[in-house]
């Protein structure tokens, strides 16, 4: 299951904990998009203090406010996701199993989604595509941020710039997929190395034929905010039953949250040694990789549509993403039928 904290055996107790006053820069999603925005209203209230990112608190307020009202909304009665920060923490501060102070006198929204969002790409084609999606602010532009990898360095528009990788030639793996995971075991160093996944709640590796709508996305990954996840988006038991393959990750979107990322980065070489990598195509290498470390495995088969497993269907709007389209028209006639324009 995703690392979160302890959660209670029973309903909150009712205890108080105080400490001096504070107020929090916090954020407030817009109805569209669940990206930050600071707003904050406060109130002095003394013997108050506004848990902050990087306390405890904090982090049990986020587990109680996505995974725990998803799991046990009889945990939180009169709580949803359009409570304020402090009245989870107001709920918090009652269970005497919790470290967490009284809130002050303030209201602020729950924080969003943040996505950092990555792909491989090769000069021509695949550069293009990106290059359409970052003039026209389409795709994983819409991302809070986001990175390419590429055998150089290249000037993509809009202040983006190829991060250079060694792309190796590679074969034809076991499935008749590109035997790519030399090239992608790259690409994970260097995203270790440039590091601004970890300023991010989930770090999305997408192919650059795909098309990405990041706001369902961050609809998607709320409940698993804060937890140790990777995202399952194919599932083929029925036409390979038995196969300890399936679920898995198709390559065409890869989620991961930031903690499943560390362990990735950690524990990678481990994998390394324990997997047949070099006829391995990187989406069920990586899958395989994730749950030997003990990254839990969220499923989700509506998140994405895709010609590789069942299909893609442009007009699924419970769908995220759509792979895959290899030419710059088709891309944005999916893009126009998903997002009904």
């Amino acid at each position: 299951h995703p690392k979160r904290p302890a959660a209670p055996a029973n309903p909150f107790s009712t205890s108080s904990t105080t400490q001096s006053t504070t107020a929090s820069k916090t954020a407030t999603p817009p109805t569209t998009a669940l990206t930050t925005q600071p707003v904050t209203t406060t109130v002095t209230t003394v013997g108050c203090h506004n848990t902050v990112k990087g306390e405890h608190c904090y982090d049990e307020l986020i587990w109680a406010a996505t995974t725990g009202l998803v799991q046990h909304p009889e945990w939180y009665p009169g709580l949803s996701r359009t409570s304020s920060v402090e009245d989870f923490q107001a709920r918090l501060a009652n269970d005497t199993k919790k470290d967490c102070p009284k809130p002050c006198n303030t209201h602020t929204s729950l924080p969003g989604v943040s996505l950092f969002c990555w792909s491989v790409a090769r000069p021509g084609f695949e550069h293009e595509i990106i290059r359409m999606q970052i003039s026209e602010d389409k795709g994983m532009h819409q991302c809070d941020n986001m990175g390419i990898f590429s055998n150089g360095k290249y000037d993509l528009g809009g202040g983006v710039i190829t991060i250079p990788i060694d792309i190796v030639p590679c074969g034809v793996s076991r499935d008749n997929t590109a035997a790519n995971v030399a090239t992608f075991r790259n690409a994970w160093q260097a995203l270790d190395r440039d590091g601004r996944f970890r300023k991010h709640d989930f770090t999305v590796k997408v192919d650059p034929d795909a098309v990405l709508i990041p706001d369902r996305l961050r609809q998607q990954l709320l409940p698993h905010l804060g937890g140790s996840v990777y995202v399952a988006n194919c599932d083929l038991r029925d036409k390979w039953p038995g196969s300890p393959d399936y679920p898995m990750m198709n390559g065409a979107l890869e989620v991961i949250s930031k903690l499943g990322m560390e362990a990735l980065i950690k524990g990678e070489p481990s994998c390394a040694s324990s997997f047949p990598w070099q006829v391995w195509g990187e989406d069920l290498y990586l899958g395989h990789c994730l749950q030997m470390l003990k990254v839990y495995r969220v499923d989700n088969f509506n998140v994405l549509t895709d010609n590789s497993c069942r299909g893609s269907d442009c007009n699924r709007m419970d769908a995220a993403a759509y792979h895959y389209f290899k030419s710059i028209p088709a891309w944005q006639n999916c893009f126009n039928m998903a997002t009904r324009r």
